[in-house]
């Protein structure tokens, strides 16, 4: 029962799942042993002992596996870092862009403002210089009635 077990599980599923292989065999135990009206109430396998070349795979597998992690870490951590920068650099383009587009309107709106002052002051120098040859006309006509 327990090579059978023990047969179909890799090394780290020996190693830590202890409790199914325990069940296993208490299972198989039960059946065999009621036939002689024996109980089996527990069944535990407490240590798996292997040899020196397993135990240097395992450290292996182990350090291996920490290394993924920490390059996959890595990789996140500098991912999640370049997606900020870019961010960033998106943000720093909109904010500059809207500066240029607000320093724009206030520029047209100075210059409506200026030409519609400069149309203005046109209009009411031709308005006094028309007043002023109203009144030359007006005294030359007066002076030529009364001549």
């Amino acid at each position: 029962a327990m090579r059978a077990i023990v047969g179909e599980m890799t090394l780290d599923e020996l190693f830590h799942n202890r409790n199914k292989i325990n069940d296993y065999i208490l299972k198989n135990l039960e059946g065999a042993a009621r036939s002689w009206g024996i109980q089996v109430f527990r069944y535990e396998v407490t240590e798996v002992n292997t040899d020196e070349k397993i135990h240097q795979a395992m450290d292996k597998q182990a350090v291996a596996e920490r290394k993924r992690r920490e390059d996959i870490l890595g990789a996140e951590a500098l991912k999640k870092s370049l997606i900020l920068e870019s961010e960033g650099k998106k943000q720093k383009l909109i904010n500059e862009s809207e500066g240029v587009k607000i320093e724009q309107i206030n520029m047209a709106e100075g210059r409506a403002q200026s030409l519609i002052l400069e149309a203005t002051a046109q209009r009411e120098t031709k308005k006094l210089l028309a007043e002023g040859e109203a009144m030359s006309l007006e005294i030359v006509g007066k002076a030529l009635k009364s001549d």
